[in-house]
């Protein structure tokens, strides 16, 4: 398993890691703007952050496709300073069968829905501020 950028780029697959890397740094956050890289401050509360590597795999066992996925660590998060309350808002399996069946039953049309954008998309009230993601710091 790679769990760190430097393991990556030590791996045979660092050309894919590095691509699936880029390609979540500019969907999320280039053409979303979803941050701006600023100064750090000392008054600044800095969340950390770290890449989670995923690997898809064909039926021949060969990378179909590698994932990279940059999130917070928020376990450096203090109650009433960074947050407020926590809560995700999932969609369980149940839930999205019966979507299709009444979808399907009443012969109507469903749009797709993005999970992976929409921590992006949330109303936030607060300035967050997190590292800059590893493998990207100038």
């Amino acid at each position: 398993d790679i769990k760190t950028v430097e393991q990556a780029r030590q791996s045979i697959y660092w050309p894919l890691i590095k691509r699936a890397m880029e390609d979540e740094i500019h969907g999320k956050y280039v053409v979303n703007r979803a941050w701006d890289v600023v100064q750090q401050e000392p008054w600044m509360h800095v969340i950390g952050v770290k890449w989670v590597f995923t690997f898809v795999f064909n039926d021949d066992g060969s990378i179909a496709k590698v994932k990279a996925r940059l999130v917070g660590k928020g376990f450096g998060q203090r109650e009433g300073k960074e947050y407020h309350e926590c809560f995700a808002r999932t969609l369980s399996a149940t839930a999205f069968r019966l979507w299709c069946a009444i979808v399907a039953d009443e012969d109507l049309e469903t749009d797709t829905a993005d999970g992976v954008k929409a921590f992006t998309q949330a109303d936030v009230d607060a300035e967050i501020y997190t590292q800059m993601p590893p493998g990207f710091v100038k």
